[in-house]
């Protein structure tokens, strides 16, 4: 009698994969985007400065 060879992943494993996924999305996304501000901010001072100066 020969048993059937499972392969492949359960809807179960690749939920959870998904949620894990979705949340370290939910954490780096907002730091990312807090840092390209800054950037822009920075850069914005930097030119009035420039500006003040002239």
């Amino acid at each position: 009698m020969k048993t059937k060879v499972k392969s492949g992943f359960t809807l179960l494993e690749i939920m959870i994969v998904v949620a894990i996924i979705g949340l370290l999305a939910a954490l780096v996304i907002p730091s990312l985007l807090d840092q390209r501000g800054g950037r822009k901010m920075r850069l914005q001072y930097s030119r009035s400065c420039e500006m003040s100066v002239s």
